[in-house]
């Protein structure tokens, strides 16, 4: 059964793009977190991916948050804790939820602190609520944990804890306590002993996980996991994405995109999606080069996934910031797995041309169709459509493209990579490894999310034909002219000598009567420009 849901959210919204465009995007972001929009200007580039944040949290949230048993009461005054890379080794920052403020402070306490929410709600300001104060937790063999407890964020308050002191406190640092009885993701339940006292009393115990579970749920639902970034012409370093530290405040300034990093690693279960409109109006391998440097630096190593990490600044230790809420950063960060980049493109004379090594690391989708013919009529998206989502792909859990999955490829489609892999070696246009690797992988997730259909792997080449291969076709007619025809040969299973498969014979082809239309129409339009202008170039 089709995963309607997911169409029909575009198409409530007024856009009606054929349900096999969506699916290559959806199945392409999925396998490689970098896809490139390209177009004529005003095809809805920006609306794919903008409007593909709704549907895709949804599904996660349905597919993470495990069907709850009827909600748990858990007596006393209590705060539930989760263990995460912060608590164990980080900055030493846990966050709770806003009502656990009753089993922090008494109710004068707390009427105390209403005045000052309402102020910085009234002003748009999000600085700190209240001076931290200090908390005391007894852990496992009677250990002494130390704390400081503070409120953030007035327009929807946030209890956070810290373990580790700030520069110009006095010094502590609980986080080795963590580091050494804990595991992460280990659930604590945090039960008042005291006034300001608390004690562990349970470490995963199945009644806290499923309370756990329900305030997870809750909180996800409020999250925003979506961020917009028109890129600006005169970017020529990294910093108007990263960050950069101040020289006369000694704080790290943060970025839009930088907090929203962050937030993405604060949470791992939601797929985070960022969105870089006009992404060729500077030089992405100015700007963009960390970000496609450590995405490509991943690996598997005993089963976890290793990457090199952005570094931020020089020096070895965490600095402030000029962020309230995330008020300290590492020297060096990682690119978190639930993040994933779309980038549209518009090619006229005040952008830039995308290299082939950037070409290379997405997967690259055109949007230059405009049907007026029908377009007044339209009221539903193109029937019949074979190439669409059985289920949706949990864009929260990463599976690197590796050999095993061309290893895992059916012989049919691996003898299509063959040949095709034959002929752009001729030329010196063939391609690596790494797009083989993703080229598997895409096909192999076709196989297992998307509805079956004798069509189902002639689509997936078709698409990845397009998508991984032919985006690096660029250049004079010397270079392209008999590499384009004999592809063409290959996919439309002309046999007659290559010399006399021409430009009045490839000018005739029907590229829907063909197993690969998306292919051959591809490269039927840059051989005709080829010949009338002698040059082509796949994005137009």
């Amino acid at each position: 059964m089709t995963y309607d849901g997911f169409y029909e959210h575009y198409e409530t919204k007024g856009f009606f793009f054929e349900r096999s465009l969506l699916t290559t995007y959806c199945l392409a972001l999925y396998t490689k977190p970098f896809v490139i929009l390209s177009g004529i200007s005003g095809t809805g580039k920006t609306k794919i991916a903008q409007l593909f944040t709704y549907p895709a949290t949804q599904a996660m949230l349905k597919i993470t948050t495990p069907a709850l048993t009827t909600p748990v009461d858990l007596p006393g005054k209590w705060i539930l804790m989760t263990v995460t890379e912060g608590v164990i080794g980080g900055d030493g920052r846990a966050n709770l939820k806003y009502k656990d403020l009753n089993a922090l402070l008494d109710d004068d306490e707390i009427a105390a602190l209403k005045p000052k929410i309402d102020q910085l709600k009234k002003s748009g300001s999000d600085d700190n609520i209240c001076t931290p104060f200090d908390i005391t937790i007894e852990g496992v063999n009677g250990q002494t944990i130390v704390a400081k407890a503070y409120l953030q964020r007035a327009t929807s308050p946030l209890l956070r804890l810290r373990f580790k002191s700030k520069r110009g406190e006095p010094f502590y640092d609980s986080t080795v306590y963590f580091g050494k009885n804990h595991k992460l993701n280990d659930v604590l339940k945090l039960e008042k002993i005291g006034d300001k006292r608390f004690k562990i009393i349970s470490i995963n115990a199945k009644e806290v996980i499923i309370k756990s579970e329900e305030l997870i749920q809750q909180e996800n639902e409020l999250i925003d996991n979506t961020c917009f970034i028109s890129v600006r012409s005169d970017w020529t370093d990294s910093s108007a994405l990263f960050g950069y530290y101040n020289l006369i405040e000694q704080k790290y300034h943060l970025t839009p995109l930088m907090t929203f990093i962050l937030r993405a690693k604060e949470n791992p279960n939601i797929p985070f999606f960022l969105l870089l409109d006009e992404m060729n109006l500077a030089k992405v391998e100015h700007y963009f080069s960390d970000f496609l440097s450590c995405v490509e630096s991943r690996y598997l190593s005993d089963g976890k996934l290793i990457q090199e990490k952005i570094k931020l600044q020089t020096g070895s230790g965490w600095l402030e910031t000029d962020d309230d809420y995330f008020d300290l950063i590492p020297p060096e960060i990682d690119i978190p797995q639930n993040l994933f980049v779309t980038g549209t493109v518009n090619i006229d004379e005040s952008t830039y041309m995308f290299s082939p090594k950037v070409l290379d690391r997405a997967n690259v989708i055109e949007l230059n169709e405009v049907d007026l013919l029908n377009y007044d009529s339209i009221s539903v998206a193109k029937e019949p459509d074979d190439f669409v989502l059985e289920r949706f792909p949990p864009l929260t859990t990463f599976v690197l493209p590796s050999k095993q999955d061309y290893i895992n490829l059916p012989f049919e489609a691996k003898e299509f990579l063959k040949g095709i892999h034959r002929i752009l070696s001729k030329y010196q246009l063939h391609f690596g490894y790494r797009v083989v690797n993703e080229i598997s992988r895409y096909i192999l997730n076709t196989e297992e999310y998307c509805q079956k259909s004798t069509k189902l792997l002639d689509k997936a080449l078709d698409y990845q034909l397009v998508q991984k291969i032919f985006p690096k076709f660029n250049g004079a007619q010397s270079k392209l002219d008999l590499p384009i025809r004999e592809l063409l040969q290959f996919l439309v299973k002309n046999t007659e000598p290559v010399e006399k498969f021409d430009f009045d014979i490839i000018q005739r082809l029907t590229p829907d009567g063909t197993r690969y239309p998306h292919a051959v129409a591809k490269l039927q339009r840059m051989y005709i420009n080829l010949t009338i202008n002698g040059f082509s170039n796949f994005i137009e």
